[in-house]
């Protein structure tokens, strides 16, 4: 059967046609996106996740562009004798049918004496009108309409069955939705200054401009994300025990999910699976397409640095608490699944799995491009061609004539182009917000993406709806401070401690105050709070009292002394600060964060010839936060200085991922770069360092193992640096230089227990008999 005879039986099938057209055509795209999957394996996990969501976004989208642009109708379709044409057409083929007993003949042409339209034609021209909304329709009329063509055949009464399943299965997802927003309202609010800490470093690394909340439940087993506009990370109750690299990388793989939408083309996908319940490609694709998002996530996790053994052992930890039953899988993203953990940690430990991730302007650029391509792909209509004039050819309208003008044309009723319009103005428009609830949340969400004259403006229409005044106000204060206008931050400060703002310890460590907090008009403001000597005094006693009990200490971690430098910082006492982070340092605990905080504490206390050493020194070990080199005020000193833009430059020259690539695992593809980089920076170890790790994942291994040794002669990354060099020579299939590496990393006080199970690179010396010694000798260790 030819494609037009196969189209031509699908017209025949009268109410079930358009139906089926939408099926047809959404096959169509789902086999695109499959036979595309198919042809280019080796895409990275966020590309194929984006051929999916485009897939099945496309399918869900295609009755409703139908609906909304003009049909464009394909006259290919065979006319055979008897059957009339499509409504629009302007010739009907085939003569008058007779008319029937006992009921008057009906005039199909207009060619007679009659001042009016046939009925017919008038019936068709209002119902389209109505369905385009040019004419209003009563809705119970049209749905009394509707379930009268459905019920008048089997296929009508098919269509209503496959209809009721597509609304089960989306109530149900509803219902889970609701049930999340349940468990997240009544779960416990994260407030320990550890875990919000690690949970700003993975904002600024991800540079995600959106507020996310941190709770933890005792009914959720795994880490979730649910929500769009105000998205809300929930972490099981046995995160309490977690170490710190776990919950930095739970809170790294969960905030890509934010970073990427992966909540809304998660709740589009699960739709159209809704919709298209009975199609076995939907199910497939959505599957494959969860798995990909998960990946991606993965991706970005591991461009942070992240070893990718300790991230599968991470996995694997998490999986082991999970239930057999998940009441919300269907409405959530969570980081572990059981049935996607082997794809994905076959993922992670493959060193030449390329790791790509797109921007929003990319994607935006993307979706635009498909839609482009969607929109006339909707709209096509196969209609019958139109046979030349015959003496059994009846006219619809007849030769031009006086009573011409009372014709009118279907199309340019329903199609008009103030119709599309103000249909696009109704799907685009944002509501403004009608409550003080509303403008509150409004300017929060500005607030939080840093367009503080915005937020400003939303904070007073949320006073002027009277809802939480004396927060507006303490918020509009913040917004001035932000834009550098003391006298109008002091003034809404104090109007807002005049409305009942009484949380002076907030505002002592708000860091939306430090442009202004060394100005006199602030100082006289917190001078006048009550008892704010007391309590400043108070919290300086126990930070310093903590200070001192550590250097008494007989082994304090690096952890605790990296926590009260914070302290003392944001306290003003600089010079203890610096000496805390250097004591973090000494106990190599986050060397390159440590230094540059070294640095913020040389820069506020004047100094700021030894905060650019000591920001020189941070970009050196690996410190690549732009964003902060951009716009924390702890180093405006260093900022003024003639070096920082070279200092800037650096900073983002050795970042060790950039996204000038497309698919940026191709390390192939940008080994160029890090060669440049080590010729524009030959005596800093970390160019070196990023060149060699860029080799060993491009397989040049030779060229690997030189570069990492220039970097562990210029002292960068010592024990770090040495187990890579043996997994080199692993990889060179040099057992005997790769055991002496390794040792050497472990007695430079490498972790070795953290990898040598799990890495792949090692896989070459597994049989070695020195190996497994060594793998029994660590065990022993831990």
């Amino acid at each position: 059967m030819s494609m037009i005879d196969f189209a031509t039986a699908i017209q025949s099938l009268g109410i079930v046609m358009p139906a089926l057209l939408v099926l047809v055509k959404a096959t169509l795209i789902l086999t695109i996106a499959r036979l595309l999957l198919a042809a280019f394996p080796r895409l990275s996990a966020a590309t194929k996740h984006m051929v999916i969501t485009l897939a099945l976004c496309g399918a869900i989208a295609l009755p409703i562009i139908g609906l909304a642009v003009p049909a464009w109708r394909v006259p290919v379709l065979p006319s055979p004798q008897g059957a009339p044409a499509s409504a629009g057409d302007t010739t009907v083929s085939a003569a008058p049918p007779p008319a029937k007993a006992g009921a008057p003949a009906r005039t199909i042409g207009a060619t007679g004496d009659d001042d009016e339209l046939p009925r017919s034609t008038v019936a068709a021209a209002i119902t389209v009108a109505k369905a385009a909304g040019v004419v209003k329709e009563s809705r119970l009329d049209a749905f009394s309409r509707g379930i009268d063509a459905a019920k008048a055949s089997w296929q009508g009464f098919l269509l209503m069955a496959i209809a009721a399943a597509s609304l089960a299965l989306l109530l149900r997802m509803a219902v889970g939705i609701a049930g999340v927003g349940v468990v997240a309202g009544q779960s416990q609010e994260i407030s320990d200054d550890a875990s919000l800490r690690e949970l700003d470093h993975a904002q600024d690394h991800l540079r995600l401009p959106r507020a996310v909340r941190l709770l933890r439940s005792e009914r959720v087993s795994v880490p979730v994300v649910w929500g769009l506009a105000r998205p809300v990370l929930l972490l099981p109750a046995s995160s309490i025990d977690w170490p710190a690299e776990r919950l930095r990388v739970v809170l790294l793989h969960e905030l890509a999910h934010i970073k990427r939408w992966d909540g809304l083309t998660l709740l589009v996908t699960k739709a159209a699976v809704a919709l298209f319940w009975f199609h076995p490609l939907m199910w497939s694709l959505e599957r494959l397409g969860r798995a990909e998002c998960e990946r991606a996530c993965d991706d970005l996790v591991l461009e942070s640095g992240t070893k990718p053994s300790d991230y599968a052992e991470h996995l694997l930890s998490i999986a082991k608490a999970l239930p057999q039953v998940d009441p919300f899988r269907s409405v959530t993203l969570a980081m572990s699944r059981r049935s996607q953990l082997e794809g994905r940690l076959l993922s992670i430990l493959q060193p030449h799995v390329r790791r790509a991730h797109f921007s929003l302007t990319t994607v935006s650029t993307i979706a635009v491009l498909s839609l482009m391509l969607l929109v006339p792909f909707a709209s096509v209509r196969l209609v019958a061609a139109p046979q030349p004039p015959s003496s059994s050819t009846v006219t619809v309208v007849a030769e031009k004539s006086e009573k011409q003008h009372a014709s009118f044309d279907l199309d340019k009723l329903v199609d008009t182009s103030e119709v599309l319009l103000a249909k696009y103005d109704k799907l685009t428009s944002r509501r403004a917000p009608v409550t003080g609830r509303e403008w509150y949340e409004r300017g929060y969400d500005f607030h939080q993406s840093e367009h503080f004259a915005e937020a400003i403006d939303a904070f007073k229409q949320s006073i002027a709806h009277g809802y939480r005044v004396d927060d507006a106000m303490y918020n509009i204060a913040c917004g001035y401070a932000q834009l550098d206008d003391p006298a109008n931050a002091v003034k809404w400060l104090r109007d807002a401690i005049a409305a009942g703002f009484d949380n002076y310890d907030h505002i002592d460590n708000d860091s939306d105050f430090d442009p202004i907090r060394e100005t006199r008009e602030f100082k006289q403001v917190m001078a006048e709070a009550p008892d704010h000597e007391r309590r400043k005094d108070d919290r300086l006693d126990s930070t310093l009292r903590r200070y001192d009990a550590l250097h008494r200490a007989p082994s304090p971690d690096g952890e605790a002394w990296f926590s009260a430098g914070f302290d003392l910082l944001a306290l003003r006492q600089y010079d203890r600060s610096i000496d805390a982070f250097k004591q973090a340092l000494a106990k190599d605990f986050k060397p390159s964060t440590t230094m540059y905080n070294i640095a913020c504490g040389y820069s506020r206390k004047g100094d700021a010839a030894g905060a650019t050493q000591w920001l020189e020194k941070a970009i050196n070990e690996g410190f690549d936060n732009t964003d902060k080199l951009d716009d924390d005020p702890d180093i405006d000193n260093v900022r003024k200085s003639s070096q920082f833009a070279a200092l800037r430059q650096m900073a983002d020259d050795l970042r060790l991922v950039h996204k000038w690539s497309l698919f940026e695992g191709d390390w192939v593809d940008v080994l160029p770069r890090f060669r440049d980089m080590t010729r524009k920076y030959p005596n800093i170890g970390r160019s070196w360092f990023n060149l060699g790790y860029a080799a060993l994942q491009a397989g040049q291994n030779a060229e690997s193992i030189s570069s990492f040794k220039r970097a562990l002669d210029l002292g960068y990354r010592g024990s770090t640096t040495m187990y890579n060099i043996a997994c080199a020579y692993a990889r060179s299939n040099q057992p005997d230089a790769a055991m002496e590496w390794l040792q050497k990393a472990r007695s430079a006080g490498f972790k070795l227990s953290n990898y040598i199970d799990n890495d792949q690179d090692l896989n070459s010396l597994r049989s070695d008999p020195r190996f497994r010694e060594l793998r029994k000798e660590v065990r022993t260790e831990n």
